[in-house]
């Protein structure tokens, strides 16, 4: 497959365009074709490197992803649905996980930070971390927010313990200048 990858942390000039070996689906895990990929955040920091995170080389950065199932392995998605995935990566066997706490698993990862992402024509990832998407929502629509809602969520279901039936005020929202 055709992925941007990079060998080495620096800027805009270590991305490269190139093969990549294609992903190869474990138990439990589902191969995607990616139709869509957001840039976050997380992919700049990636590339420029982080102390304490240790990126392996060379990288296939993407956390924001949308695409065509391609397989799963008990057929729980049909080839061709319309997904976009999940980012949290976790091993959904610890009490953490257990107890929906997934993101205080030991071997919590964000898709895309130290597993390979969606900058390549396909990507693996856990089939639970697949949401079915209408087809009224575009790729590009439906790549645009997993991280981003991901961040969203925990700040006001795990910080704030908003809870069913509760309402929240939205003070201000910044508006993008393009």
């Amino acid at each position: 497959m055709k992925a941007v990858r990079f060998h080495a942390h620096g800027g805009p000039e270590v991305l490269r365009f190139e093969d990549a070996p294609d992903p190869i689906a474990g138990p439990g895990e589902a191969l995607v074709r990616v139709r869509a990929c957001a840039l976050n955040h997380l992919d700049l920091f990636q590339r420029r490197g982080m102390d304490r995170v240790q990126v392996p080389f060379p990288h296939i950065s993407g956390a924001d992803v949308s695409g065509e199932v391609i397989s799963t392995p008990n057929g729980e998605f049909a080839p061709g649905r319309r997904v976009m995935l999940q980012p949290g990566i976790s091993c959904g066997r610890c009490a953490a996980c257990l107890d929906g706490r997934d993101n205080e698993c030991a071997k919590y990862d964000v898709l895309g930070s130290c597993s390979d992402g969606g900058y390549g024509e396909i990507v693996k990832v856990p089939v639970q971390n697949l949401i079915a998407i209408p087809d009224a929502i575009g790729f590009v629509e439906a790549a645009a927010f997993p991280l981003t809602f991901l961040t969203a969520w925990h700040m006001l279901i795990t910080r704030a313990k908003l809870r069913a039936g509760e309402d929240v005020l939205v003070l201000e929202i910044g508006r993008a200048h393009v």
